[in-house]
This record gives C-alpha cells, sequence and structure tokens, in this order.
C-alpha cells in the first residue's frame, strides 16, 4: 500500500482550498506517533502518499485490515486499525504492546475515577 486513496466526496466537503495548497497531513497513528504524510493530488483525487507506506509497514497493516480514520481539522487524522474479525487490533510493532495495554489500564482508572466508582485491586 503506497498510496490511500482519500475520497473525492470528503475533500469537497471538509478541506478547505487553504489546506489542500499544504500538501501535507498530520497522521496520529494507533500507538500514539504521529506522522507528517505527504499528499498527492491528480485532477480529481487525492491520496495520503510518501510517508504512507512507512506508516502502513510499522503498524503492520495488510489490506485484510479496516482503517477508521477520524478527520480532527486543520488536514490531521486519527487513525485506527481493525483486523478481519472486526475486533480493534493491537499493534504489532515489537516492544510496544506492553506499553499500549499499560495505557489502556489508566484509561481505564480514569474513567472510573471520573463517573466516582472505586477501583479495588
Amino acid at each position: 500500500m503506497e498510496k490511500m486513496l482519500i475520497p473525492a466526496k470528503f475533500v469537497q466537503w471538509y478541506i478547505n482550498k487553504e489546506h489542500l495548497n499544504s500538501r501535507m497531513a498530520i497522521v496520529l497513528g494507533p500507538l500514539g506517533k504521529v506522522y507528517s504524510i505527504k499528499l498527492q493530488m491528480d485532477q480529481i483525487d487525492m491520496f495520503f502518499a510518501h510517508e504512507w507506506s512507512q506508516f502502513v509497514a510499522f503498524h503492520g497493516i495488510t489490506e485484510a485490515d479496516s482503517l477508521l480514520l477520524r478527520y480532527d481539522g486543520n488536514m490531521a487524522f486519527t487513525v485506527k486499525v481493525f483486523g478481519p474479525d472486526g475486533c480493534q487490533r493491537e499493534c504489532r510493532h515489537e516492544g510496544i504492546g506492553v506499553q499500549q495495554n499499560e495505557q489502556k489500564i489508566n484509561i481505564f482508572i480514569i474513567f472510573l475515577s471520573l463517573v466516582g466508582m472505586e477501583l479495588k485491586m
């Protein structure tokens, strides 16, 4: 996957011309790593290109996976990866799985404290 199409209707409705001229997008990966990805345009379509293949390789994304991209505005996107079974996929990059699990536990504890529940360990 050297590049990925950004649907023309999405570009038309959500991306203003000022941002189109920048030819750069910021992509926050599933592990929190930020990527600057160059955009490629032809007469009709826009693509994530160049660094996109590095992003895909780093996260072990295959054609069997599905990606959910949330547009955060100002050419910034957040990406979540889902496996063929439809479940959100853990990262396949070595040495990061433990950090990700610790982060999930911390987020869960913060959530419990926000809703006023006690965590008994």
